[in-house]
């Protein structure tokens, strides 16, 4: 539900009802401090009838004026003045609240209605996702997932500006605006056909490379500019064979015999890729790591914050361990800062 809509439904229920705490708004409309804060300052800007009641809530000041115009008094539940607060309209009226407190405690806590908002890199929108939706699908039926997969250029953009709760892929260094914590570390290695000479070998060197077709991301991709980085300190070099945009594209590529690709060693998916298998590169190694990105200040809805524990649970599985959160604290600007896909 957009903020406008929420807004409406907010004056729809003060011309009913009269007034309204601001705990009680929360609760129904499932609002943080900064969105109801939001929400105050629109409705008393925009509807002077409003005003808020020393802090405890708001309250619906004005009705309509029959007299002057010799119309009758409005008959319909939307357009009426506020009702006399009768015993039995406070009846009807913590009935009908008590009723929806329970339902909407009911669906928080149980995690059963709902939207669930998220940013994530290609890359692992292709090699994660498809699994975790569908594990996550069939214990919360009743959430409507919105994925806006985009290159890892756009990734925190996609964040900060649209409904998404947080985001997942790889990001180099910090950021403003948001926080970073590392669920996943991985390691660049060389990723090829699991039978013959390649399979056999425990691990492979970057001078080993130089013999071999490889297959790498374009230097605009923040892995191959990462690999790059890291191989010019040691006085190394990486020019691969070929270069393409998207990860998935190489290790189609390896699969069907063209060349070794380098990647990280966790986006190798054996579902999708049966006869590939990763080999570490030696001579430097270089690690390479998957994040979750959240905005600062902001906390999560029951239903992200379902979602966020199984990504952790399952990446924890996939790297043999737990992942302990490393949350960065972020400076002052991301312009030098480039995503991987």
């Amino acid at each position: 539900m957009g903020f406008y809509e929420i807004l409406d439904q907010v004056v729809d229920l003060l011309r009913q009802r009269g007034r309204a705490t601001y705990r009680a708004l929360q609760r129904e409309f499932q609002l943080d401090e900064d969105a109801l804060n939001d929400l105050k300052d629109e409705l008393l800007y925009a509807h002077p009838e409003a005003r808020d009641d020393a802090g405890r809530g708001l309250v619906w000041s004005s009705a309509p004026d029959t007299a002057s115009t010799g119309a009758s008094p409005p008959t319909s539940t939307q357009d009426r003045a506020p009702l006399a607060y009768t015993p039995a309209h406070l009846a009807e009226q913590i009935l009908a609240a008590t009723a929806s407190l329970t339902n909407r405690m009911r669906n928080l806590n149980g995690v059963n209605v709902g939207k669930l908002a998220m940013a994530v890199s290609a890359g692992f929108a292709s090699t994660f996702m498809p699994p975790l939706l569908r594990q996550f699908g069939k214990s919360y039926p009743g959430i409507d997932v919105v994925l806006y997969d985009v290159p890892a250029a756009q990734l925190v953009d996609k964040l900060l500006t649209t409904d998404a709760e947080f985001a997942i892929g790889s990001v180099q260094g910090q950021m403003p605006d948001v926080t970073i914590e590392r669920i996943l570390k991985g390691r660049i290695s060389a990723i090829g056909i699991a039978k013959g000479s390649f399979g056999s070998k425990k691990q492979i060197s970057w001078d080993d490379l130089s013999s071999m077709q490889t297959i790498s991301m374009r230097q605009e991709n923040m892995v191959r500019a990462n690999i790059d980085t890291v191989l010019a300190k040691s006085g190394r070099s990486f020019v691969p064979t070929f270069e393409v945009s998207l990860f998935n594209t190489a290790l189609s590529m390896t699969a069907s015999g063209v060349g070794v690709t380098v990647l990280p060693d966790y986006l190798l998916v054996r579902q999708q890729f049966p006869t590939l298998v990763t080999k570490p590169l030696t001579g430097p190694a270089i690690e390479y790591q998957m994040s979750l990105i959240r905005k600062i200040g902001r906390s999560l809805s029951p239903a992200a914050a379902k979602f966020v524990g199984l990504v952790r649970a399952e990446l924890g599985r996939m790297s043999g361990s737990k992942v302990s959160p490393e949350v960065a604290s972020t400076p002052s600007s991301r312009s030098a800062n480039r995503p991987a896909q």
